[in-house]
């Protein structure tokens, strides 16, 4: 290797000096410490050394992806917007540090325009206005469905409020007649009317999606399946039972109709980012399941040796115990349950002080952390995406400038502004 080759380079960082062979940095050509003519403008002949105002902290790993050929890691003190900007200056693209994944993934588009269109319109509210007056229409409906399956439910209320029913069996089939024979047409109409909207979105993203597979298995599609689902079983189910039986098949499958709440994910980013913040804590959150069930049969254990001789009637069995102990240490305290010792109320008092910092102390940072991480990530694509609109924008313009003066000839290229515009007044002045 000649000399040339083995020349060592030295970056100042913000006074802290780091030293490199040219040839490692020259591994990735296309990136500013990379290319020679680019790291030129950072060169101070004096110092011989090359000085950037960058940080010197996340230097370190920005060195390290030179040095290890492509492997970039983001130091723990560094936030991913920070970092993310550092990897911009430095012009390493196509590689992103860990937890730096994108809030949605960009699917690959369907190959027919037809289909491109309507899935863009469908996927992507912010890709043109007419998806987002989309977005915003669907919403409307997801909203109305989850008002009328809350305001149907007044007429039963008032139903049994207004009858004399006295055995449970007869209330039971009168329940049951409201939900199924006497229930109001409008009510039905507008449900109709829901499903077929649901029904229609959903071939229409089945129809257009690039895989279809994919689609299907998806888990927001599995979620307008099951907001859809109940209305028809509910039709086919809902007759040929006795009246008990319908009376809860009814009631199940229109339980079911609240999963249409979910379909809000889709267009409110806010629930999208806290799908992928719990996405992102699943090691820590099984961690802290197993911590809670350790807690549970601990305390429930405790208080049932302790309180089974004086509290029996409450404290009978261990499994019985555990909803006490999951109530105290949400600190909902309900009373129903309660002991009646002095040993009883110390191990009481410990399991509401150890579900404070299980359940609330110990989780949160690590949501709160994630929850940010994301919500920058979120916010940075939406700039990049508005940055690369405007890019666009005044290419468009500039090259419409461009092209309107090579159709104007002029007799000076040469002129400053300052001369065009004296010639402007002079002109208008004469």
């Amino acid at each position: 290797m000649t000399a040339e080759k083995r020349k060592r380079i030295t970056l100042n960082i913000r006074g802290c000096r780091f030293e490199t062979f040219q040839t490692t940095l020259e591994e990735f050509p296309d990136t500013l410490l990379g290319s020679e003519e680019k790291r030129q403008r950072f060169y101070d002949p004096r110092a011989d050394e090359y000085y950037l105002e960058r940080d010197k902290y996340a230097f370190d790993a920005i060195l390290f992806y030179y040095q290890s050929r492509g492997i970039l890691s983001r130091p723990s003190t560094i936030s991913a917007n920070d970092f993310d900007e550092e990897l911009k200056f430095y012009e390493i693209v196509g590689c992103q540090a860990p937890g730096q994944a994108e809030i949605r993934s960009e699917d690959r588009m369907p190959a027919k325009e037809w289909q491109r269109t309507l899935w863009q319109l469908l996927e992507y509210p912010e890709s043109s206005k007419q998806a987002g007056l989309f977005s915003k229409l669907s919403m409307a409906v997801i909203v109305l469905s989850v008002v009328v399956f809350c305001a149907e439910t007044m007429d039963v209320g008032k139903s049994l409020s207004s009858s004399n029913v006295t055995n449970n069996t007869s209330l039971l089939e009168a329940v049951a007649n409201k939900e199924m024979s006497k229930r109001p047409r409008l009510w039905f109409l507008i449900d109709t009317c829901i499903v077929t909207w649901f029904c229609a979105e959903y071939v229409a993203r089945l129809v257009s999606a690039p895989d279809k597979i994919k689609f299907i298995f998806s888990c927001l599609a599995l979620i307008d399946v099951a907001a859809i689902l109940p209305f028809f079983l509910s039709l086919i189910l809902g007759e040929g039972y006795t009246p008990a039986l319908s009376f809860t098949i009814m009631r199940i499958f229109r339980l079911l109709r609240v999963v249409r709440l979910l379909k809000l994910t889709r267009y409110v980013a806010a629930l999208r980012i806290l799908g992928n913040t719990v996405h992102s804590c699943q090691e820590q959150l099984l961690a802290l399941l197993f911590l809670i069930l350790v807690s549970v049969i601990l305390f429930s254990s405790s208080i049932y040796y302790i309180e089974n001789e004086k509290n029996a009637d409450q404290f009978y069995s261990i499994p019985a115990s555990f909803w006490w102990t999951i109530i105290t240490m949400t600190t909902v305290g309900y009373g129903d349950m309660a002991p009646i010792t002095p040993l009883g109320r110390i191990v009481g008092a410990i399991c509401a002080v150890f579900g404070v910092v299980v359940m609330v102390c110990l989780p949160s940072p690590v949501f709160i952390s994630s929850f940010n991480e994301i919500y920058m990530q979120y916010v940075n694509t939406l700039k990049k995406n508005e940055e690369m609109d405007n890019t666009k924008k005044l290419e468009v313009t500039t090259n419409g400038i461009k092209s309107s003066n090579e159709l104007t000839p002029t007799r000076s290229h040469n002129r400053t502004p300052v001369h065009k515009a004296m010639e402007f007044s002079t002109t208008t002045l004469v």
